[in-house]
């Protein structure tokens, strides 16, 4: 059904806009009025701690979406910068025409899934902020997928919101204690 509602979104979108890499496609707190799905690239949600760190909040691969949260809130304005991370193309549909789509019960049962599976992703990423230490962040991450496989270190840093410094020392130590297989781009939780 997922599918069949990106389909949808694609078919009915106002406008189609292409972007560079590290193009800011909306800044925090711009006004969300309508909904994106990523045709091409990849896309990134991150917001800054008071001392300039980097928190992704979100990646945004293609077919994802964004602003499927906000278009209809009360209070619809972006809680982080999203950003462009390679050159990307994007489909926009307004707040009129999207209503318009989840007249359909099936359209409208695959968005609120779509919303649904958004909180749950939120939560974890609360939870993986919940923990002090970056060993605690890494372990719990693993907990829930068991195998990763990682871009870099830099951005499972980023995921975990540590530095990838703390996350090289804490990989290294990890590894040795055999508690994680840390393998070319594999981490895998062992024990």
């Amino acid at each position: 059904m997922k599918n069949k509602f990106i389909s949808e979104i694609i078919h009915n979108a106002n406008e189609t806009k292409e972007y560079n890499k590290n193009e800011v496609v909306f800044n925090e707190n711009d006004e969300c009025d309508s909904m994106g799905i990523v045709l091409e690239g990849k896309l990134l949600i991150a917001s800054y701690t008071y001392n300039g760190t980097e928190i992704i909040f979100n990646n945004i691969n293609k077919n994802g979406l964004f602003g499927h949260s906000l278009i209809f809130s009360s209070s619809p304005f972006y809680k982080g910068k999203i950003i462009s991370e390679s050159k990307s193309k994007v489909a926009f549909i307004n707040k009129d025409r999207l209503a318009s789509i989840l007249k359909d019960p099936a359209m409208l049962n695959a968005y609120l899934s779509l919303i649904n599976d958004e909180l749950l992703n939120t939560k974890e990423k609360t939870r993986i902020l919940a923990f002090d230490s970056t060993t605690d962040r890494l372990l719990y991450y693993l907990t829930i997928h068991d195998k990763i496989v990682i871009e870099s270190i830099s951005s499972l840093a980023k995921t975990l919101s540590v530095t990838r410094e703390s996350l090289s020392r804490t990989l290294k130590k990890l590894s040795e204690a055999q508690v994680i297989s840390f393998e070319g781009k594999c981490i895998t939780l062992l024990k």
